[in-house]
């Protein structure tokens, strides 16, 4: 009992850090070592499998931890943070959308050269004529 009773216990632990994670609008160093120092893997009752409402208990529901951090943090700092992925992210679009127009456009002139290259094999009918001047 005592292997997966730790395995199930860690599981729990993992999916009680993903839904403190989806309350952070970025994730960034500061945002990791603080998640971290709620002490999430410390409390590993050995004897019982643990379930999410006993980490409510210990810890505090995701929205309350998340709350602390954001008393805590200075707004403008996080804005700035929030501002920076979102110039990120836009970019990143805009860059995959050239790249997906020229790849597009380049996909209809490879079409177009060898739709031009079996029409002139029709043409020859198999055979190249060489003319010598």
């Amino acid at each position: 009992m005592g292997k997966n009773t730790l395995r199930h216990n860690r599981k729990i632990c993992k999916i009680y850090t993903r839904q403190i994670k989806s309350y952070f609008p970025i994730i960034t160093k500061r945002e990791k070592n603080y998640i971290k120092s709620c002490n999430i893997y410390g409390f590993y009752p050995v004897d019982r499998k643990l379930t999410l409402e006993d980490l409510y208990t210990e810890c505090g529901h995701p929205k309350d931890i998340f709350s602390d951090y954001l008393s805590m943090t200075d707004p403008d700092l996080l804005y700035k943070q929030i501002r920076k992925t979102t110039i990120i992210k836009n970019t990143s679009i805009v860059i995959l959308i050239i790249t997906m127009i020229i790849l597009f456009f380049g996909t209809l002139k490879s079409y177009d050269n060898y739709l031009r290259y079996k029409n002139d094999m029709k043409e020859a009918n198999g055979y190249w004529i060489d003319v010598i001047e």
